[in-house]
């Protein structure tokens, strides 16, 4: 799972990288000014991004496992 959300993102971030008119007004002038003042892109926002979101993933699977065994006969 995280490898999927890592690479997900990793696209995602190259897309905005490439072409970063696709962000709304606001975010595309933050980013901006962010690249002007540091010049490097952020390879870390996708890889936590992807773990944030299997963690979540993980939760969320054992919350669903946990009501099943609670109440058996729902599903």
């Amino acid at each position: 799972m995280f490898s999927l959300l890592l690479m997900m993102f990793a696209v995602a971030m190259a897309v905005v990288v490439v072409n970063p008119f696709l962000l709304p007004a606001g975010s595309f002038r933050v980013y901006v000014q962010h690249m002007d003042r540091k010049g490097v892109v952020a390879f870390g926002v996708p890889i936590s991004a992807a773990a944030i979101g299997a963690i979540g993933f993980q939760i969320y699977g054992s919350w669903v496992v946990a009501e099943q065994l609670r109440n058996p006969g729902s599903a």
